[in-house]
């Protein structure tokens, strides 16, 4: 493409119409914006205590990547097979996609291990499995602070939600298949407009981290585009406007003898 071409896309009218440019400006700051200041201590995550608690392994599985040469590849992979996961390795995914990391000496709270706006901690993280050793299948809930989980659904959905997804056959076969659920004015009370910008960014950044370190783990994800919003947020029981999910990651073993259909 010529600079000349490129100037010209660049610098376009654009649609005035186009929501995105509308999000776009709206999410943007200026030398007079101020955030609001944080009103008492931090969101909680959602608590679901009428539901069962399951408890995670205290131990978290050992694992490594190396930053050159020869290393595990974090891609997203094209088509999956089942395979069990096992407690403690999906307690490693759990805590190093999204959870709690050690806290430092001055600190006895637990923090999270991704970027966090201004403390808002503006996603949820719920799962469905049928996959994982000594877990009944089901629907479960994650909570990074007080790193457990709760038994939200019963029973196997893997085909159900498989027609909620363009490729359904990711549903049945992924190990693990993890939503990455936002509540935006958790952070749009503090950031404005700009809050559901940040909230992105960082379930950008559990996706990421599932990605590295169930790689790390000897497995490998499909980082899920196609599904139908309003299907999957109804299934998890939400609105789908003031809590709705804004990411899904299936963890899996790669099939590499297959293709897709």
């Amino acid at each position: 493409m010529s600079s000349a071409t490129w100037f010209g896309v660049a610098t376009a009218a654009g649609d005035p119409d186009a929501l995105w440019e509308t999000f776009h400006e709206n999410t943007k700051l200026g030398p007079s914006w101020t955030a609001t200041p944080a009103l008492g201590s931090a969101p909680e995550p959602f608590q679901l205590r009428p539901y069962p608690r399951v408890p995670l392994p205290e131990t978290t599985k050992p694992w490594r990547i190396r930053l050159g040469g020869k290393r595990r590849r974090a891609e997203t992979a094209s088509r999956l097979k089942p395979g069990p996961l096992t407690m403690e390795q999906l307690a490693t995914i759990l805590r190093f996609g999204g959870g709690p990391r050690r806290p430092s000496a001055a600190d006895d709270a637990p923090v999270p291990s991704i970027y966090d706006s201004g403390t808002t901690r503006p996603l949820e993280i719920f799962f469905h499995t049928a996959h994982v050793d000594g877990l009944p299948a089901g629907l479960y809930h994650y909570n990074p602070m007080a790193d457990d989980l709760r038994f939200v659904q019963r029973r196997d959905q893997s085909h159900r939600l498989a027609e909620w997804l363009v490729r359904g056959d990711l549903a049945r076969t992924a190990a693990l298949l993890l939503f990455v659920v936002a509540v935006p004015e958790r952070s749009t009370l503090r950031w404005s407009d700009r809050g559901y910008r940040l909230a992105l960014l960082e379930a950008g950044a559990i996706v990421r981290n599932v990605n590295v370190v169930a790689g790390a783990l000897g497995w490998t994800c499909a980082n899920v585009l196609d599904y139908f919003d309003r299907s999957i947020d109804e299934y998890l029981g939400f609105d789908g406007v003031t809590v709705s999910t804004v990411a899904v990651v299936a963890v899996g073993r790669e099939d590499r003898g297959s293709t897709v259909p």
